[in-house]
């Protein structure tokens, strides 16, 4: 009887972590945490979700393999992750009418607008993250994440433009926002990145940060003026080796950030409460009989 009430509490307990773990992070909806075989090429690799059909990563230039993963500072830590060296990857996200993200297209293969450079019939925000650390002296140093259409359009950069250079955001010519946060190497940044789709004409607007603490930390830079669309993500490394990590999107803020939400641990302390309350009465009734 005892092993069964035992076997009782620890079920409800994980069931009850499993909950509060899951409501945390609910609405992910692409994620890549590069978790393959260390030493492998990453071409050709099709793991993670929310990506096109059976596609799967292509790279371009002679380094992208697959190394140990990166931790950061406020409680990011991954199994592995993606080291470039002069190097591009790119892969397409789900961008078909039925997929992952449905509710942000508004016709073509393509989030945003079905077409490219004009204002389409799509508003709300889509949240990204990842983790980068500039392996090698920051000083001959340039990578980025790209958000773009292989379609056209506008791509955005995230990342360090100039050789030695602060993060910044801009397109594929130039910054239009500069930081004064400098990569530091051997050092894991998170950035996330908010993608406001508007239905407006220039309504669209890309905000990131750099290791932000709480959703309400203020933006380290803005790109808007934009009509953007998306359907590919792009991580390079232009000179210097960089690791990329831990890509993910998802609906809010809570589903890309490194903070543990309130919701999580609330769930997690009902949780816990019942399972206190279930030990309480069984204990009771052990006691009775």
């Amino acid at each position: 009887m005892k092993t069964n009430l035992i076997s009782k509490r620890t079920s409800i307990f994980l069931f009850c972590l499993f909950v509060g773990l899951t409501c945390a992070r609910a609405s992910v909806l692409l994620y890549e945490g590069f978790d393959y075989t260390s030493g492998v090429s990453v071409s050709g690799l099709s793991g993670g979700t929310g990506w096109y059909g059976t596609g799967s990563w292509s790279l371009t230039g002679s380094s992208g393999t697959i190394t140990n993963g990166l931790k950061h500072s406020l409680g990011w830590e991954s199994g592995n992750a993606v080291s470039l060296n002069a190097s591009s990857i790119v892969r397409y996200i789900d961008y078909t009418a039925n997929g992952t993200f449905a509710a942000y297209r508004d016709g073509g293969n393509r989030l945003g607008s079905s077409t490219v450079g004009t204002a389409g019939n799509v508003n709300g925000t889509l949240y990204l993250s990842f983790l980068v650390d500039a392996v090698t002296a920051v000083s001959s140093d340039r990578f980025f994440l790209q958000l773009g259409d292989n379609g056209g359009g506008t791509s955005v950069r995230i990342g360090q433009f100039t050789t030695g250079g602060s993060y910044a955001i801009g397109n594929t010519s130039s910054a239009v926002s500069t930081s004064t946060i400098t990569p530091t190497a051997g050092t894991t940044d998170l950035i996330v990145v908010a993608i406001n789709f508007s239905s407006v004409d220039g309504g669209d607007s890309i905000s990131y940060w750099v290791n932000p603490t709480s959703s309400s930390s203020t933006a380290t830079g803005t790109y808007s003026g934009l009509n953007f669309t998306l359907n590919q993500i792009t991580l390079r490394s232009v000179s210097g080796t960089e690791v990329f990590d831990e890509v993910s999107m998802g609906t809010s803020w809570s589903d890309v950030a490194t903070v543990p939400e309130p919701v999580a641990m609330i769930s997690f302390i009902t949780g816990c409460l019942i399972l206190w309350s279930f030990k309480r009465y069984t204990d009771k009734r052990c006691i009775l009989r």
